[in-house]
């Protein structure tokens, strides 16, 4: 499980060889063997003990900024002696088999966003033709997508053009959608200029800190992607493998704006005119996020939480490496 701590004045050490968290009076005693990492949304005390168990369990340890940024993490040295896993993925990223994971990720984040606007298009009539010329619109791209040969050329730059296609038409149809309720007008990433893309952003913010932590319980490494750039101190891998759940997380905010349309308070403009979730707002929004990841879907005939399908897909690549690919 990812243990998340998302209140302050909370102190992690260990007792009997478990991981101890304490609030006030509440204590939790948890064995390391059920963690696959640690969050600290919120400034914590933690004992180098603490630290050296995780590390001892290959369990990173991930810190967020105040925007849901990762900006720091610990993890065990022995990840790094992960040898044979990491020469298998440098292989693997140049190699088109690479491309067709691509492929499989992007098409399953189109399923999901066609999905997403079958949903609106349920509880908004008024918006129902155009959410479905949208859905056929994405599922002209996802054909594309197919269409393509992983050992093309330019094969990269392909897939990136069709993804932001296919983004233009999903986000346009979600703004006309949610637009009565959000002042959302399109997607803006960081700053954001309004609501609706100030708790998409910290929301993705959390999605890239489980990611990051699942390749690396997986032995991967985070900083060598398949399709975008390698640039320097960038998780590339980790804004690859997001793509199939970032709809999860545009699912959770457009819930909430329709569940709380009076949601003024819980975000502050700053002199720039960036909208940023307050103090008030991680206090309703991240809990219910983390409910909302908690949440079961089917997986291979089988109901897994939202959070730990991200944990199996970065193992089934790590496995795929080690047992299956042959370069």
């Amino acid at each position: 499980m990812h243990l998340l701590i998302t209140q302050y004045e909370v102190s992690i050490d260990v007792h009997n060889h478990r991981l101890r968290i304490s609030s006030g009076e509440a204590v939790r005693s948890i064995p390391p063997h059920r963690v696959s990492a640690l969050h600290l949304l919120k400034p914590v005390t933690i004992s180098t003990p603490a630290l050296m168990l995780l590390a001892a369990q290959h369990i990173p340890v991930l810190m967020y900024d105040l925007r849901g940024r990762v900006q720091a993490a610990v993890w065990s040295p022995r990840f790094g002696s992960l040898s044979q896993i990491r020469k298998q993925q440098i292989k693997f990223c140049e190699h088109p088999l690479a491309m067709a994971q691509i492929v499989i990720w992007l098409s399953e984040k189109f399923d999901a966003q066609a999905a997403n606007l079958q949903w609106l298009a349920d509880r908004k009539p008024s918006e129902k033709d155009r959410l479905h010329a949208s859905i056929h619109k994405l599922k002209g791209y996802q054909e594309r997508l197919h269409l393509l040969l992983p050992e093309e050329e330019h094969i990269k730059p392909l897939l990136l053009l069709t993804e932001a296609r296919a983004a233009k038409y999903y986000w346009a149809a979600v703004a006309a959608a949610m637009a009565n309720l959000t002042g959302f007008t399109g997607r803006n990433k960081r700053p954001a200029r309004d609501r609706f893309n100030a708790l998409l952003n910290y929301t993705y913010g959390i999605l890239y800190g489980l990611t990051e932590s699942a390749l690396f319980a997986a032995g991967l490494d985070p900083h060598h992607g398949l399709l975008h750039a390698d640039d320097y101190n960038t998780p590339s891998l980790s804004f690859d493998l997001i793509e199939p759940f970032r709809p999860w997380a545009d699912k959770f905010c457009m819930t909430q704006f329709m569940q709380l349309p009076e949601n003024e308070k819980f975000f502050d403009t700053d002199k720039r005119g960036h909208v940023l979730l307050n103090r008030e707002g991680k206090k309703i929004f991240i809990p219910a996020f983390f409910d909302f990841l908690s949440q079961r879907v089917r997986q291979q005939h089988k109901l897994i939480k939202k959070q730990d399908l991200i944990q199996y897909k970065a193992t089934m690549l790590a496995q795929f490496l080690l047992k299956e690919f042959k370069p």
